[in-house]
């Protein structure tokens, strides 16, 4: 998984991140873990220790969306990715298929943290 950031904006004592993320080579059913500290690709490259929030929406071809969701409550260092299938960027309740290579597949984030 790869990923660019494309510019930070400072918000109070936090920072708002838009990053361009790739989708993984095999996808896991459940979703795929973003922000894990030990990550070269996740937020400590981001600059940042904490996640606060992770916007997420359809991916630049429109057959698939995607849903953030934080996996403790308060700071977070870590948030499930869930793909879902969508037709021309609207999102179905299908999950996408586990092994299913999303690597061509790129979503615009916005990672919100300190």
């Amino acid at each position: 998984m790869a990923e660019k950031a494309l510019a930070t904006f400072t918000i109070g004592q936090g920072k708002a991140v838009p990053v361009n993320h790739v989708g993984p080579a095999s996808y896991t059913t459940g979703g795929e873990t973003y922000g894990s500290i030990n990550n070269q690709t996740g937020i400590s490259v981001q600059g940042l220790g904490s996640l606060d929030a992770v916007l997420a929406g359809p991916a630049n071809s429109g057959n698939y969306f995607v849903y953030a969701i934080p996996q403790s409550t308060g700071e977070s260092k870590t948030f499930k990715l869930v793909w879902v299938t969508a037709t021309t960027g609207i999102p179905t309740t299908t999950q996408v298929t586990s092994t299913t290579n999303l690597s061509a597949e790129n979503v615009r984030l916005v990672v919100i943290g300190r």
